[in-house]
C-alpha cells in the first residue's frame, strides 16, 4: 500500500506541473528591454493625430527627430530593440504583415499567416498590427468574390490578435481608391465596421503608379488630383478619423523610351500594354540624389503639385525624367490632411530622411527632405537643433506655410462644404469618370 503521505505529494506535484504549463503556454515572452515597463503596450487617444513612421530598417532611428512621431511601423517582424526605443521616447510600435492573395479563408497558407502573425504580436509587444491587403485586392478583382475577400480580412483580424490585449489597434494598407467592384464597395464596407476588421485604413503612396489601363508616363508619385478623388471617394464609406495619408519622402528617377513635350514616354513590359514601371524606374534617396544632381533645380507642376526635372545621361544616351516631393508639393499634402481632419500621416519612409553622405552645408542648407521639415509641417513646433540655421528656415517656411495654405484652402473649401452641408453622396466613382481622365497627357 502506497503511504498516504506520498499519494498526496504525487498528486500536488501533478498539479502544481500542470498549472506550471498552462502559464507557461498563456503568458508572453519575457520582456526583452532594460525595463519591464517598456514591455507596456501603449493607448492612443481617440482624437489624437497620428503621425506614423513606416522603416526599413536603413537607418539608425536614434538619429531621428522623435518629437512628433506617435507610432513607428517596422517591415521586420522581430526587431526588438526598435520596439523598446520607441516605447522608451513615447512611441507605439507595430510591424507590416501582408496578407497572402488567397482566394478562400480556407487556405492553408492562410491559416499558417495567420499562427506566424498572432506570435510575432505577443512576442513583440506590438501596438499596432498593420495588414497589407494589397495582393489581395487589385483592378482585375471581380466583384462575385467580395465575400471571400471580406470573410479573409475578417478571419486575419479576428484570430490574430491576441484574445489578452484588446489595445492592439488594426491598420489596413490600401490602394489610393477605395477597393470596389463594378460600383460594389461592400468589401470596404464589411472590413470597416463593428470593430471586427481594421481599425484605420493607410492608402499607400505607390499605388497611385501600378494599376490597370493607365498611361506609360513618368509621373509624381502621388498626383495631387488623385490624391483628393481618392480620399474623396473613402470618406464616402469611413469617417475622416480612420483614415492616414501615406506621403512618400523619396524620389524615382525614370529612363525615357522617348520625350514627348516635355512627357517621359515609359517602355511597355514584354510588348503587351502593362507599363513596365520597375524596369524604367528606380527609388533614389537624398544622399545619392544630391551626389549626382547637385546643379539641377527642379520645376514645379501645377496640375500633379509635384517637383520634377529632366537631364540626359551621356553615358547611355538616354533620357531622364526625376520626380521628387520638395517643400510645397509636401506643404500641399501635410495641409490637405490636417484640413480634412484626417487620422493623419504615414512617412514611407523614414530611412529617406536620413542624411548619408552630405557635407555638412547640404544638411544645414537643403529644404527638400529633413527631419527638420518633416516636425514643422507635422506639428508647427520650431525647436532647437544643433547644425541647423533655424532663422534662415523658419523665415522661408513661415512665408511659404502662410501663402500656400491660402491656396490651399481655397482648393478644398468645395470639398468640405459638400462633405458638411450637402445632402445623399453620388454614385461611387462618379467623379472619376467625370472630372478625372489618366490619359489626359497632362495628368
Amino acid at each position: 500500500m502506497i503511504p498516504r503521505s506520498l499519494l498526496y505529494f504525487t498528486i500536488l506535484s501533478g498539479m502544481v506541473t500542470l498549472l506550471n504549463s498552462f502559464g507557461a503556454a498563456a503568458s508572453p515572452r519575457r520582456c526583452f528591454c532594460t525595463s519591464d515597463a517598456l514591455c507596456r503596450r501603449i493607448v492612443s487617444q481617440p482624437h489624437e493625430t497620428e503621425v506614423v513612421v513606416v522603416t526599413e530598417g536603413k537607418s539608425l532611428y536614434k538619429n531621428w527627430m522623435w518629437e512628433s512621431i506617435k507610432t513607428v511601423i517596422s517591415h521586420n517582424y522581430t526587431d526588438p530593440e526598435l520596439m523598446c526605443y520607441a516605447h522608451s521616447q513615447g512611441a507605439k510600435f507595430g510591424f507590416i504583415a501582408k496578407v497572402p492573395g488567397v482566394k478562400s479563408k480556407d487556405d492553408a497558407s492562410l491559416a499558417d499567416f495567420i499562427k506566424d502573425t498572432k506570435v510575432h504580436l505577443v512576442d513583440t509587444y506590438a501596438d499596432v498590427l498593420v495588414l497589407d491587403l494589397l495582393d489581395l485586392v487589385d483592378c482585375t478583382t471581380q466583384a462575385d468574390s467580395i465575400g471571400n475577400l471580406t470573410d479573409i480580412v475578417l478571419k486575419v483580424v479576428m484570430e490574430a490578435k491576441p484574445t489578452t490585449s484588446s489595445l492592439t489597434k488594426v491598420m489596413c494598407i490600401v490602394p489610393w481608391k477605395p477597393p470596389c467592384f463594378n460600383n460594389d464597395c461592400g468589401f470596404l464596407i464589411n472590413i470597416s465596421k463593428d470593430n471586427r476588421g481594421c481599425d484605420f485604413f493607410i492608402s499607400n503612396p505607390e499605388s497611385y503608379t501600378f494599376e490597370c489601363h493607365s498611361t506609360c508616363k513618368a509621373r509624381a508619385t502621388v498626383p495631387f488630383q488623385k490624391l483628393a478623388i481618392g480620399t474623396d471617394e473613402y470618406l464616402t464609406f469611413i469617417k475622416n478619423q480612420q483614415l492616414l495619408v501615406g506621403i512618400p519622402w523619396h524620389a524615382y528617377d525614370y529612363t525615357c523610351k522617348e520625350m514627348n513635350d516635355n512627357n517621359c514616354m515609359l517602355s511597355k513590359r514584354d510588348n503587351s500594354s502593362d507599363c513596365d514601371y520597375e524596369g524604367s524606374r528606380k527609388k533614389i534617396g537624398l544622399s545619392d540624389w544630391r551626389h549626382t544632381h547637385p546643379n539641377y533645380d527642379g520645376s514645379w507642376d501645377n496640375h500633379q503639385k509635384a517637383m520634377y526635372f529632366n537631364y540626359n545621361n551621356t553615358s547611355d544616351a538616354t533620357k531622364h525624367q526625376v520626380w521628387y516631393e520638395g517643400f510645397e508639393s509636401l506643404h500641399e499634402k501635410y495641409q490637405f490632411v490636417k484640413q480634412l481632419e484626417l487620422k493623419g500621416v504615414v512617412i514611407w519612409t523614414g530611412d529617406d530622411l536620413t542624411y548619408a553622405n552630405l557635407n555638412f552645408d547640404m544638411k544645414v542648407s537643403d529644404n527638400v527632405w529633413s527631419w527638420l521639415l518633416h516636425t514643422i509641417l507635422a506639428t508647427g513646433e520650431v525647436e532647437k537643433h544643433s547644425g541647423f540655421d533655424l532663422a534662415g528656415n523658419m523665415a522661408g517656411v513661415g512665408v511659404g506655410c502662410f501663402l500656400f495654405g491660402t491656396a490651399m484652402g481655397v482648393a478644398i473649401a468645395a470639398l468640405l462644404f459638400r462633405k458638411k452641408f450637402m445632402g445623399k453622396r453620388r454614385r461611387p466613382f462618379q467623379k472619376d469618370v467625370d472630372e478625372y481622365h489618366d490619359e489626359d497627357q497632362q495628368l
